[in-house]
This record gives C-alpha cells, sequence and structure tokens, in this order.
C-alpha cells in the first residue's frame, strides 16, 4: 500500500465574543441558531450566506455538529475570482493556464473547530492556510452571517495567548535588529499605536505595490551606548500587546535580536507573536491534486485540540 503524501499544518487557537441582537428567554447561545440555520442555507445552495468581495466570496460548507463534545467542525471557502496562477512543469519549464469557466474560481479551504461547551463565549481552532482565509476573514464572516439572520450584530476574536511578554520588558537592553512583516490592509491599525512604524511600512508598501510588506532593520548596536528609538518601540509594542493580545493580529511577524539581561547580555532572539498559541498536525493530501484530506485532518484537530485545552 502507497504511504499517503504529508504535509504540516498550523493551528491558531482564539477566543470568540457575539454581541447578539436580542436575549432570547432561556436561549444562551444565539450564535449557535445563525449557525444551524447555515446548513439549511447549504442544503438549499442559497447565495446569501455568501459575503462577496472586490477579489474573491468567502462562504461555509456544510457544518458538522458534534452535540456530545459541543464541538462544529466545519471548512470556511475562499474562492478566488480575479487574477489565477499558472501550472509549471519542473522538467520541461512548460507552462500552462488553468483553463475555467465563468462559474469557477480557485477554492482555498480553511478547517476550523468551534468548542461551545463555554455559556459566555466559545473558543477555535483555525487552521492557518496562507492563501485561505485568516482568523479577521473568520471573524468578517461570522459578523455577516449574525447580521443575516437576524442574530448576532458582531463577533470578535481575541487569541489565546501564553503569558510570557511580561519578561520581555526588563530582558531587552540594546537591540541588535529587529523585522516586522505586516499586511498592507493592517498598517493603519498598527499607525494607532506607532506613527513612525507605521509611515515606514507605509512608503515600502507603496514603493512595491505589495500585499506584505518586510522591514528588516539592522542597529550597529556594539558602537552604542543605547539604542533608544528601537527599543523604545519594541517596548511600546510589549505593553500594546500585553494589555490587547489581539493586537498580534495585526503582525505577521515581529522578532527582535538584542541583548538579553538575563543571559550577561549576550544577543538573544525575542519573538513577540510567539504567545499566540499554536500547534502543528501532520495532514494527509490527496495523491494527486495535494489537497488536504479532510476526513484526515479533523479527527487530528480534534485530538490537538483536547490535548492543549481538555
Amino acid at each position: 500500500m502507497t504511504t499517503p503524501d504529508t504535509t504540516r499544518r498550523s493551528l491558531y487557537y482564539y477566543e470568540l465574543t457575539f454581541n447578539d441582537f436580542v436575549k432570547y428567554e432561556g436561549v444562551e447561545h444565539n450564535y449557535l441558531e445563525c449557525l444551524r440555520h447555515v446548513n439549511k442555507l447549504v442544503r438549499d445552495k442559497d447565495k446569501s450566506r455568501y459575503l462577496t468581495r472586490e477579489n474573491d466570496t468567502l462562504f461555509f460548507g456544510q457544518l458538522d455538529f458534534i452535540p456530545d463534545k459541543k464541538y462544529i467542525k466545519g471548512r470556511l471557502f475562499k474562492v478566488r475570482n480575479d487574477i489565477f496562477p499558472q501550472l509549471i512543469n519542473m522538467s520541461s519549464e512548460d507552462i500552462s493556464d488553468l483553463v475555467t469557466d465563468e462559474e469557477q474560481g480557485i477554492l482555498e479551504t480553511t478547517h476550523f473547530l468551534i468548542d461551545y461547551r463555554n455559556r459566555t463565549k466559545a473558543q477555535v481552532a483555525l487552521e492557518y492556510n496562507h492563501y485561505g482565509a485568516r482568523i479577521t476573514e473568520f471573524v468578517k464572516y461570522l459578523s455577516h452571517l449574525g447580521r443575516e439572520t437576524k442574530r448576532v450584530k458582531k463577533v470578535d476574536a481575541f487569541p489565546l495567548v501564553r503569558d510570557r511578554l511580561e519578561s520581555i520588558t526588563t530582558r531587552i537592553n540594546r537591540v541588535s535588529k529587529f523585522v516586522v512583516k505586516v499586511h498592507r490592509d493592517n498598517i493603519d491599525r498598527i499607525k494607532e499605536t506607532d506613527e513612525g512604524l507605521a509611515t515606514t511600512l507605509h512608503h515600502a508598501q507603496n514603493y512595491a505595490n505589495s500585499d506584505y510588506v518586510t522591514l528588516d532593520m539592522k542597529i550597529d548596536y556594539k558602537e552604542k551606548v543605547d539604542t533608544p528609538i528601537a527599543r523604545g518601540s519594541i517596548m511600546t509594542w510589549v505593553r500594546k500587546l500585553i494589555s490587547k493580545p489581539d493586537e498580534i493580529e495585526n503582525f505577521e511577524q515581529f522578532r527582535v535580536e538584542a541583548e538579553d539581561e538575563e543571559n550577561n547580555n549576550k544577543l538573544d532572539v525575542f519573538d513577540l507573536i510567539i504567545d499566540k498559541e499554536k500547534s502543528q498536525i501532520v495532514a494527509e493530501k490527496k495523491a494527486n491534486s495535494r489537497v488536504i484530506v479532510s476526513s484526515n485532518f479533523f479527527p487530528k484537530m480534534i485530538t490537538e485540540y483536547e490535548r492543549k485545552y481538555l
């Protein structure tokens, strides 16, 4: 029997909060009524569940309720309908187009697991798919469904984090390097906390007209008694991330190389967003298409979630 091809996939964990339109007497989970209604829309292929944007469309596939565990497992689809990629044969370097009809698009799938055991809030494990829907889109889509069903006005997600950032405030001395990577949509959010960093990111994004911007800043710290500008910016963000952990979502990367007070001021790398809870699981791929096999993925996702939180 042929061994299936596999790949490693990351899971991130969040707390979901829901702002209900109406508090129905005796009903504590109005968002569940909203999600139960989704399956009827799926069966009917009702396009009211679609959230169509300029270059893509978001929608849920069938949701699978697991009553004994109080879990919901599902897939959030992101259909790209702008510019399509091409295929290349790496041996011959022959390039071919993806030929589609008007109703077809490039489908990206994000697997998720919702735990609704808590009466006031839910937790979600979300697969990280670089090209698929992220947590911000997951939240936007849930809010869209809530408004459509008149059950939920707004949904918020807060990353589940480990309490590690506090120690960084007393450990970082002179800064040698820091690397920041953000999506262009998050630059304005960063401006509210650090206008200087946001301005630099904005200029870089405008220059290249790119979706992501990476700043890799190196400082000749050995020639300086201190690095107050870099350290000041970093401390601002550390305090911000401690007080508002959801700000972590503004960054794809935020790494600092600096002297470590606790290690005789030897250089060490501090990852400011590593506090975000994360797991990795091995996912099976279909033989020819290389698509993730959902029936193999979900049991592993549940096992990993329960290992961390039960």
